[in-house]
């Protein structure tokens, strides 16, 4: 990931390792960035800031597929993160966003 230089970036840690591609990824992205404008032209990495000046760079690289038998094969995509100008309070709120954003049901 490149970040714009010249600013102090925290990198949140850990990662996130999904079961979807890019392309889906990038689709189900807007509901993860309640409270965030989105900015770019909806391609990696993706740069969302808010109105107070807080600013997240996420970015997403393709993953090897996760087969579970002969039939059933999930895509997977590692996203990173990048904040500036937000609390560590604000990085975790933002973080269990995301996760509930991109949270798979079953049963």
């Amino acid at each position: 990931m490149r970040w714009p230089s010249g600013r102090r970036w925290a990198v949140a840690e850990p990662f996130r390792d999904l079961a979807f591609s890019r392309d889906e990824a990038l689709r189900h992205l807007p509901y993860a960035l309640r409270g965030f404008d989105l900015a770019g032209g909806g391609t990696w990495p993706v740069t969302a800031s808010r109105a107070d000046g807080g600013r997240i760079v996420i970015d997403a690289a393709a993953l090897p597929p996760r087969r579970l038998s002969a039939l059933i094969c999930l895509p997977r995509c590692r996203v990173s993160f990048a904040f500036s100008g937000l609390s560590q309070a604000d990085q975790e709120l933002f973080l269990a966003n995301f996760d509930r954003a991109f949270q798979r049901g079953g049963g």
